[in-house]
């Protein structure tokens, strides 16, 4: 698809290092309100909290704009407006290019409306003072194979080169990095959460490659922007707690700015979103394989926490142990929690063998007490059989394996608790079973 827009950039002459909250948040709501020109999809600003990324205001417009000199000229008055006058505006010379279809357009809309520019310009205090958090405090620092990965995608569009990367050092990366929790956007959870049949697959992969865009980038401004269009809110355990600790927050674009600050700027995140999206690229790698992969969405008030599984043929790959509940603060843009399961064949080495496929059932927990299992089966279809997911309230992993072992289901639901857990499967047949599984109140 050909590019249909641009993000365009400007460095802000506000001083380097750390120029202090009072002026980023002056260059904050100077972003802010360029969101109003109408021909602005999207206004970001980014850095000035230490010497590695310099105070910078982004804009994407359409493609065939060509007009840079007027938004110089709008962003000089927006920064004066805010008593920010004497920093200096330069356009740069660096172009992002975006190929945007109708639906990311409609859902970039949708999350960049301002509601309440009073609420959206006094949040942006809070936020903009937040730093960098100590290494001591980051939990979910990522590995070096994870960088060196986010660094190989953003050298090379041959994804031969990065299947073999991964196929060599996926095993190497710890399974709680791999399985890191993600928010969604309000949009994208709606649209997994109501997709049948090929549009399971369709949302998986889009997120997929959503985060192989955030693993590419190098600055903040054009990190916040593909987060946004692929529908994600915050990636990995810092993020996420940074998100929950803001008590207001009018703008999702600042939001998510100070988010990445707050996780160790955008090579840590990237970093880990290209771990998360080599959950999903890894399982494309090896021919011949059965695997089994469960998307938990999550749009309830309740943590969900995995408890155990139980595998009647292959292994486990990888899991995520807490999916977050969903935001919906109504100071805040609402976010809904994800979470990866995978399943896969026996190995020898990293080598699948034997005649058998993958099916296992995986047991949940909410923390309202709401118990429920989901059992999921890819048989290896060469020698017959159909994909299978069934979900039941309860604790019994074992026996919700064996349900989908012996029956061919592709949607199952049940409700308890003022809850209600759904269960969509994709293909009938295909060595990639794909699931979404959803957890909402009634």
């Amino acid at each position: 698809m050909a590019p249909t827009h641009k993000q365009i950039f400007w460095d802000i002459g506000a001083g380097t290092g750390d120029i202090g909250p009072e002026k980023r948040a002056q260059i904050a709501k100077a972003a802010l309100m360029l969101q109003q020109n109408p021909v602005v999809i999207h206004s970001s600003s980014a850095g000035g909290y230490n010497e590695s990324e310099a105070p910078e205001i982004a804009l994407a417009v359409p493609v065939d704009f060509a007009q840079p000199q007027d938004l110089t000229t709008e962003i000089d008055t927006a920064l004066a407006n805010e008593g920010l006058s004497d920093a200096p505006v330069t356009f740069k010379s660096k172009v992002s290019w975006l190929a945007l279809n109708e639906a990311q357009l409609e859902d970039l809309n949708a999350v960049t409306v301002v509601n309440d520019m009073s609420v959206a310009r006094a949040s942006i205090d809070d936020l903009v003072r937040v730093n960098h958090v100590p290494p001591s405090d980051i939990e979910d620092t990522p590995n070096t194979f994870a960088a060196e990965l986010a660094k190989l995608l953003s050298e090379t569009n041959d994804e031969s080169i990065v299947i073999k990367a991964i196929e060599t050092e996926a095993s190497r990366i710890p399974a709680k990095e791999l399985a890191e929790a993600m928010l969604l956007t309000e949009e994208k959870y709606k649209r997994m959460r109501n997709a049948k049949r090929l549009e399971v697959e369709d949302e998986i992969i889009a997120l997929k490659d959503a985060l192989l865009e955030v693993s590419k980038t190098t600055d903040t401004n054009t990190g916040v922007l593909a987060m946004i269009i692929g529908g994600i809110v915050s990636v990995g355990g810092v993020m996420i707690k940074a998100y929950k600790a803001y008590q207001a927050v009018g703008s999702l674009s600042a939001m998510i700015s100070a988010a990445i600050a707050s996780a160790g700027g955008i090579a840590a995140v990237a970093a880990i979103a290209a771990a998360v999206a080599a959950v999903i690229l890894a399982l494309f790698v090896v021919l011949k394989d059965a695997v089994n992969l469960i998307v938990v969405i999550n749009g309830s008030k309740h943590d969900i926490d995995f408890t155990n599984d139980a595998i009647l043929n292959g292994e486990r790959y990888k899991v995520t142990l807490n999916v977050p509940s969903a935001q919906k603060e109504p100071k805040k843009p609402f976010a809904y929690g994800c979470g990866f399961y995978t399943y896969r064949k026996w190995r020898i080495g990293d080598v699948p063998f034997g005649t058998f496929g993958s099916c296992a059932g995986a047991a949940f927990k909410a923390s309202n007490g709401t118990r429920f299992c989901v059992g999921a089966d890819c048989p290896n279809t060469v020698l017959g059989g159909e994909n299978c997911f069934r979900v039941r309230q309860g604790s019994d992993a074992m026996a919700v394996a064996k349900l989908a072992r012996d029956s061919r289901w592709n949607q199952e639901t049940f409700d308890a608790d003022g809850h209600r857990c759904t269960m969509r499967r994709s293909y009938m047949v295909g060595s990639v079973n794909f699931g979404i599984c959803s957890f909402e109140p009634l």
